[in-house]
């Protein structure tokens, strides 16, 4: 089982090495946002946006269990996985709308947690579908 989800996670990320240029790009500007608007030690909310890392968590549990054992899965399977990334991103526009004098901040994270769920949910669709690239 775990070696399944590691098997997932790796493939994700071989894939944004694949796709260096966007993943450098999503980086930098990211670790620049956070930089820039780093919370101080007493902020009340400064770990709130860590909890849009557990979306990709999701995808992978997601495409573990519900991975097609066959070529010609049904054409609602990987539904799912765009209605769970139109809730990340929904979250992450509630996270960043209340970090009031943090959003910099917020937005940084917010961006790397939804590229790194949008190509963990990739690599889940394709398991969960059955039609791997």
């Amino acid at each position: 089982m775990i070696w399944q989800i590691k098997w997932l996670a790796m493939q994700s990320i071989s894939g944004m090495v694949y796709f260096f240029p966007a993943t450098a790009t999503v980086v930098v500007v990211s670790l620049t946002a956070i930089i820039l608007n780093r919370p101080s030690r007493n902020e009340k909310y400064r770990y709130l946006p860590l909890a849009l890392f557990l979306f990709p968590l999701i995808y992978l549990l997601y495409g573990f269990v519900f991975a097609s054992k066959w070529s010609d899965a049904p054409t609602w399977a990987g539904y799912d996985i765009f209605l769970l990334l139109f809730i990340q991103l929904v979250v992450s526009i509630g996270v960043i709308v209340r970090m009031k004098g943090l959003r910099l901040y917020a937005f940084g994270i917010s961006l790397l947690a939804t590229y790194v769920g949008l190509s963990f949910a990739f690599i889940a669709g394709m398991s969960v579908t059955g039609d791997w690239l």
